[in-house]
């Protein structure tokens, strides 16, 4: 059984935050945000019907004054560490700043933590993007971890960081790499969303090099599962587990099913102006055995539910976006 007891999530006001908080807050723990709230999350009410019950602070993981104090007078006894740039598109636009937050945020954190908190648990959230370029699949937790994205080096940092940080200071710790994952509230740009958007507004849909990318495409709603089963469960002490669908499913796949479920939409192909990591389906037998990690939603069932998401709430919103091509 989960305890009760209080988890600081850093970056809790985003995409996986939001989920995030609300399961938590479900199982009977205290949550505190700490964010700089400057993602756009205008319709995250739709998610719940009312904005969860916790405790929000408006900050930045770089700020060692106001982070120490937040840590002082709630005293969490788990960090959960989501604050990043987590966009790999706008990684490679803003370099510095995502070396600075998702880099140099971390060692904030960890000075503070050092110094002002009886931490017990961290976790930290890192990415499929560490393994750059896929060598076999499905990649396993010892994949080597061989990205040369800004985003995925930092990514890759963050875990080193953590491991040396938590058990030089006996703190147990818990590394998650999650890939692909979409659902309402997603930013916008990212595949699934895009996609959808594109076939309500446009009635096409780009995929580039004929769709044959392949992602390991994870409805938001398993990935919390699968933290919850990491923050019970003492086997996930100092381990890394990916924590995804676990299965490979094309771009062509997807713009398929989204075609089919908007009708009179068209897909065209482009080639791509810049190489993605070459990636496909993670390993998740790892998480399965030791944590009882049970993914259920595939594409099928996830991005119709998606679609109407999208389609009950566009007129109430812009949702009329650039896409990237």
């Amino acid at each position: 059984m989960i305890n009760t007891d209080t988890v600081l999530i850093t970056g809790g006001a985003g995409f996986i935050g939001r989920y995030l908080t609300r399961d938590i807050l479900q199982v009977g723990m205290r949550v505190v945000i700490f964010d700089n709230f400057m993602a756009k999350s205008f319709f995250y009410r739709d998610l719940y019907g009312q904005e969860p019950a916790r405790i929000s602070i408006r900050g930045d993981v770089r700020d060692y004054s106001l982070l120490k104090e937040v840590f002082l007078r709630y005293q969490p006894g788990m960090v959960i560490h989501l604050a990043a740039i987590s966009d790999a598109n706008m990684a490679l636009q803003a370099p510095q700043e995502c070396l600075s937050i998702n880099v140099d945020g971390l060692n904030n954190l960890f000075t503070v933590i050092s110094q002002a908190t009886e931490v017990r648990r961290f976790i930290f959230v890192s990415s499929s993007y560490v393994y750059g370029n896929f060598h076999y699949e499905p990649a396993d937790e010892l994949h080597p971890l061989d990205s040369r994205h800004i985003y995925g080096i930092t990514k890759i940092r963050g875990e080193q960081i953590t491991a040396d940080f938590c058990v030089k200071n006996n703190i147990d710790y818990t590394i998650i790499r999650p890939t692909a994952v979409y659902g309402l509230g997603s930013s916008l740009e990212r595949i699934c969303c895009r996609m959808i958007i594109d076939a309500l507004t446009k009635k096409e849909i780009v995929v580039h090099n004929h769709g044959n990318q392949k992602l390991d495409f994870t409805q938001i709603d398993d990935l919390t599962q699968g933290f919850l089963k990491v923050l019970s469960n003492n086997n996930a002490k100092n381990q890394v587990f990916n924590l995804s669908r676990g299965k490979s499913r094309s771009i062509a796949e997807l713009a398929g099913l989204i075609a089919k479920n908007i009708p009179g939409v068209k897909i065209i192909n482009r080639n791509a102006e810049f190489e993605k990591p070459l990636r496909g389906a993670l390993d998740i037998s790892k998480a399965r055995d030791m944590l009882g990690f049970s993914p259920l939603i595939d594409i099928e069932e996830g991005i119709p539910v998606l679609i109407n998401d999208l389609i009950r709430i566009k007129d109430k919103y812009d949702l009329s976006i650039p896409a990237v091509y």
